[in-house]
């Protein structure tokens, strides 16, 4: 918040739109500009858990053992079925509760709603 910025992390060469649109409705809400950077998903939760990141934009599976160690927000798009079922979801660091319910209440409303 100090600085103003918005500092995310994505595991993906690409987002889907609804993951887009929540991280501008997060800027504009904090009077943020985005700041961005691309990565594997595991050092990039490595810098949410550090507080170099604010948010990862990731992939996840049901199963992923990555769900115990950060607070992942609602999906924000489905991709797949069954064993296949990727959710694309906000990651936040554990205990940020007034944060988490920021970005949750937003993903919920970026988010198309047969998700």
């Amino acid at each position: 918040r100090q600085s103003h910025t918005l500092a995310i992390g994505v595991a993906s060469p690409f987002i889907p739109p609804e993951a887009a649109r929540l991280l501008r409705a997060l800027a504009h809400a904090n009077d943020e500009r985005a700041r961005g950077r691309k990565g594997k998903r595991e050092p990039l939760i490595a810098d949410l858990d550090a507080g170099r990141l604010d948010i990862v934009i990731a992939q996840q599976s049901k199963r992923t053992p990555w769900n115990t160690l950060v607070a992942p927000g609602p999906p924000l798009s489905v991709r797949g079925t069954g064993r296949d079922r990727l959710e694309w979801r906000a990651l936040m660091k554990n205990g940020e509760n007034r944060w988490i319910m920021q970005v949750e209440t937003a993903s919920r409303r970026s988010a198309p709603e047969n998700s």
